[in-house]
């Protein structure tokens, strides 16, 4: 007989979008239990819609954010960021590798 207590670590959808200056994460945790921004990467954990799965994720950003200079929007549902890049440019996608794993986080 097994015990099946353990929590399960799953990636939590993360949708994105852009300007020359911006970036806009849509990230499906509604209850955010940990959130990290440096200026090369992300790190959030929580749960979501009262499953007793645990979400996490953390990517390393295409090019620098300004950490210190980002919007926060928990509107209950799931968390937005926009987040302020180093630069003024275009990114051909949001993390710096295009691992499989990555790619998983962000479908």
């Amino acid at each position: 007989m097994t015990n099946s207590t353990t929590a399960t670590t799953l990636h939590p959808l993360v949708q994105w979008a852009q300007r020359d200056k911006l970036l806009y994460l849509t990230i499906e945790i509604d209850n955010v239990t940990d959130l990290q921004i440096t200026d090369k990467s992300l790190h959030v954990k929580g749960t979501y819609g009262g499953s007793k799965a645990h979400y996490e994720a953390t990517l390393d950003f295409y090019a620098g954010v300004k950490p210190e200079d980002y919007r926060k929007i928990d509107n209950g549902r799931h968390l937005e960021l926009v987040i302020n890049k180093e630069a003024s440019q275009w990114w051909p996608r949001l993390a710096k590798s295009n691992t499989k794993e990555e790619k998983e986080a962000m479908k």
